[in-house]
């Protein structure tokens, strides 16, 4: 499953929509929703979230953007992962 996410991944750096800013905006929005999840569902409402972003093509940004992307992403996951697992979405800090 997290293979996908991160060929999506790859695609939310590539696609075409809107400006990298905010792309970098709502990937750490959805970062700072999944670290305040405390159940699977929500998790899960996040993750659906975050596919539907990657959908909607986003324009490749710089390799700045690309990082700050990575990390928000990264973050995103480990705290689907912890709520999934009842740790309360809790991940370090950005």
């Amino acid at each position: 499953m997290w293979i996908r996410a991160l060929l999506l991944l790859a695609a939310l750096a590539i696609g075409a929509g809107c400006s990298s800013n905010e792309t970098v905006k709502r990937v750490k929005g959805l970062a700072d929703k999944a670290c305040a999840c405390t159940d699977a569902a929500c998790a899960d409402a996040v993750e659906k979230e975050y596919l539907d972003l990657v959908k909607e093509g986003q324009k490749r940004g710089s390799d700045d953007d690309r990082e700050e992307v990575a990390a928000a992403y990264s973050r995103m996951r480990d705290c689907i992962a912890s709520a999934r697992t009842g740790g309360g979405g809790k991940a370090a800090p950005p």
